[in-house]
């Protein structure tokens, strides 16, 4: 569903970078493999692997696809210099080291390939979301757990891996993003805010079980039972005809590529004086697409 949303929201594309016609793409923490096949449909050329630590992938796919079980936090075992984008989604709280992960992606990039991360702006934390919801009720104690829990992982959920500075400083340059705001219910949008609605709630069980049991103690019962009151206290706000405030979660693309050139146009170089300056690369490489602008 959440790969259906997306396709909506990019009018059918699967991605925001300016590849065309690909011969290599990898999707790293692919899930069920629904964007990598996606891919695979869509360049019949182009060899497509997803990688994932969970095998719940399907078997019956295109033959351009290839699903690997692999540790994206283990070193990378993929030809360097091979891909024409790597992409990554919804991997938020997935790693310890997002630098390792970017050195990774950096290293398997053809020059002038491009990286893509895609991210939910953290709910759990936004303002604007809490704001909905009075003090003691569910989703609040919810809420609260679960940035209590994630600061126990050491894997970060507060977005700091789509920040610039973390790609440029491995070699990235024509660093881009690009916010969406996607309302939760149909009063929101009614095109796709009840499925926006349905995979928040339904999703909770999910994305807060193992952090509330493994990190603080919780019985799964326990668990269980919040997040279904938790879940209530969204669809009702989700379906209140009567609201006026803004009911929406954001989604965050960034994207960014590999220099053309090995060791040239990198994200910062040194003038003849020794003044650090910053780089953009090579711009010919940018290609058509649709690139948002740089945010400042």
């Amino acid at each position: 569903m959440i790969n259906q949303i997306f396709l909506r929201l990019l009018d059918l594309e699967l991605t925001i970078t300016p590849v065309t016609n690909p011969t290599h793409v990898l999707d790293v923490g692919t899930g069920v493999g629904e964007w990598a096949v996606n891919m695979a449909e869509k360049y019949r050329k182009c060899e497509v692997f997803g990688t994932d630590i969970a095998p719940i992938q399907p078997s019956q796919v295109p033959s351009n696809v290839e699903f690997v079980l692999e540790d994206a936090e283990d070193e990378w075992l993929h030809t360097a210099n091979h891909f024409d984008l790597v992409h990554l989604r919804n991997m938020e709280g997935a790693f310890s080291d997002w630098d390792f992960i970017y050195q990774q992606a950096f290293l398997c990039l053809k020059p002038g390939g491009w990286i893509e991360v895609i991210d939910w702006v953290g709910w759990f934390a936004d303002p604007g979301i809490l704001a909905f919801f009075p003090p003691g009720s569910a989703f609040q104690t919810l809420a609260r757990a679960v940035r209590e829990a994630v600061e126990l992982t050491g894997k970060p959920r507060d977005g700091r891996h789509l920040e610039k500075q973390r790609l440029t400083d491995v070699g990235f340059v024509d660093f881009h993003e690009k916010v969406y705001e996607l309302g939760i219910g149909a009063l929101e949008n009614d095109w796709y805010g009840r499925d926006v609605a349905l995979i928040l709630v339904s999703g909770l069980e999910a994305e807060c079980g193992r952090l509330l049991t493994k990190y603080l103690g919780w019985d799964f019962e326990d668990v269980v039972d919040l997040c279904k009151q938790a879940g209530n206290e969204i669809k009702a706000i989700a379906s209140d005809t009567t609201r006026t405030e803004k009911f929406a979660i954001k989604a965050r693309f960034v994207i960014a590529r590999k220099p053309l050139v090995a060791g040239q146009w990198t994200a910062k170089a040194l003038s003849e004086n020794g003044e650090i300056l910053e780089l953009s690369g090579d711009e010919s490489a940018t290609g058509g697409g649709d690139i948002v602008p740089e945010q400042a």
